[in-house]
C-alpha cells in the first residue's frame, strides 16, 4: 500500500506579516484592510493591499460576517480620582451595554490626567496605536492634545476645548432645579458648599443655584458661598469651624453628593441635625443615598441618556462631522434632606 504524503499546513498570514512586509504598522494595516483608511496616505494604503493580496492574507470570516464596527477608547482616569461618584462608571456601563447595537467597540485605556508634557508626549503615540477610532475623555488638556495629533476626540463632563466635540450635564440647569425646589420648601437664605479644584464645572452649577434662588426672591451672601478643600477630613474641620463662629442659613446646596455627605457629618458633630436644623441639596443621585436617613434630595444627571447622547456623537465624529456642544438635561430627585419651612 502506498503511503499517503500530505503537504504541510499552509501557515495563516497574519497583520503582522503583512505590516512587516509592507513597512508600516499593524493599526495601519487593520485600518486599511477594514476599510477604516482615513487619514493615511494613499501611496501606503495601495502598498498594503498590494501586499497583503501578495501574501494571500484573508480577513477572519468573523470580521467578515459583521459589519464595520466603530472603535471607541475611553481614557480611564487613576481608580482613586474617580472613586467619589458613580456617574463615569455608570455612564461607561451603559456605554458598553449600549455598543453593539451601535456597531461600536468600547475598551478602556488607563492614563495620566497629572503627567508633564514630556510625559504626555510619549503616551500620545501609544494612544495612536490603539488602533481606536474616536478617544473619550474627561480632561481638557488630553483632548486639545489628542485633536492637536489629528486623531478624533470627543470631551465629556469635563469643560470645553476649542475645535472638540464636548458632551456635559446641564450643570447649569442642576443649579437652578436645586435653587427653585428650595424656594418652593420656603427657604429664603441659602449658601453654597463647593470643592477648590481649579478650572472646574462647580461654577456653572453653583452659579446656576445662585441666579435662580436670587431671582425667586432668596438671598444668597457671599459669606455663605463656600469653596472649602475636596479632601474630606479637612472638609469637615473646615465646617466644624465654619458653623461655630458664623450665624448659618437654613439651607446649603452642596456641589455633589460625596460633599453632601460630608458637610452632614460635619453640621451632625457640631450638633446640628439634617433637615431639623438645616437642610441640605446635592448633585450626582448616587446610588446608596436614597437608602440613608435622611435620603437625599438631589439632581439626577442621567447618566443613561448621557451615555446615549455619547453615542450619538461618537457616530457624528466618525463620519467627520464637525465639532459640536451638547448639555444633557437633568432632574431634580425630592427626598428627605430639605426641610419644608412654614410661610
Amino acid at each position: 500500500m502506498k503511503s499517503e504524503i500530505r503537504s504541510p499546513k499552509k501557515k495563516r498570514v497574519t497583520l503582522r506579516d503583512v505590516a512587516e512586509a509592507a513597512g508600516v504598522s499593524r493599526t495601519a494595516v487593520s485600518f486599511v484592510l477594514n476599510g477604516r483608511e482615513k487619514g493615511i496616505a494613499e501611496s501606503t494604503r495601495k502598498r498594503i493591499i498590494e501586499t497583503a493580496t501578495r501574501l494571500g492574507y484573508v480577513r477572519p470570516s468573523s470580521i467578515l460576517n459583521r459589519r464595520a464596527w466603530t472603535r471607541v477608547a475611553v481614557l480611564v482616569h487613576p481608580p482613586g480620582r474617580i472613586a467619589l461618584t458613580s456617574f463615569y462608571a455608570n455612564v461607561q456601563q451603559h456605554l458598553i451595554t449600549k455598543a453593539h447595537a451601535h456597531g461600536l467597540q468600547i475598551f478602556s485605556v488607563p492614563f495620566d490626567p497629572d503627567s508633564d508634557t514630556a510625559g504626555a508626549a510619549a503616551t500620545l503615540p501609544q494612544l495612536s496605536d490603539t488602533g481606536a477610532d474616536v478617544f473619550l475623555t474627561s480632561n481638557r488638556q488630553w483632548a486639545a492634545l489628542l485633536k492637536d495629533r489629528g486623531l478624533q476626540v470627543i470631551l465629556y463632563q469635563g469643560g470645553r476645548t476649542p475645535g472638540v466635540t464636548t458632551i456635559h450635564c446641564d450643570d447649569h440647569e442642576a443649579g437652578r432645579l436645586a435653587a427653585r425646589h428650595a424656594l418652593e420648601m420656603g427657604h429664603t437664605q441659602a449658601g453654597t458648599i463647593a470643592p477648590d479644584w481649579r478650572g472646574h464645572s462647580r461654577y456653572s452649577r453653583t452659579q446656576g443655584f445662585a441666579e435662580a434662588f436670587a431671582a425667586g426672591g432668596g438671598s444668597i451672601p457671599r459669606r455663605w458661598q463656600w469653596t472649602l478643600s475636596a479632601e474630606h477630613d479637612k472638609m469637615i474641620a473646615d465646617l466644624r469651624a465654619r458653623v461655630k463662629r458664623r450665624k448659618l442659613p437654613t439651607l446649603f446646596f452642596c456641589y455633589a453628593d460625596n460633599f453632601m455627605l460630608v458637610a452632614m457629618r460635619a453640621f451632625q458633630l457640631a450638633g446640628l441635625q439634617v433637615p431639623r436644623d438645616i437642610s441640605l441639596i446635592g448633585a450626582d443621585d448616587l446610588y446608596w443615598g436614597r437608602y440613608l436617613t435622611p435620603a437625599l434630595t438631589t439632581v439626577n444627571l442621567r447618566e443613561e441618556l448621557f451615555a446615549e447622547q455619547l453615542i450619538k456623537a461618537i457616530q457624528h465624529v466618525a463620519k467627520g462631522g464637525a465639532p459640536y456642544r451638547l448639555a444633557v438635561p437633568v432632574r431634580l430627585v425630592p427626598r428627605e434632606t430639605v426641610r419644608r419651612l412654614e410661610v
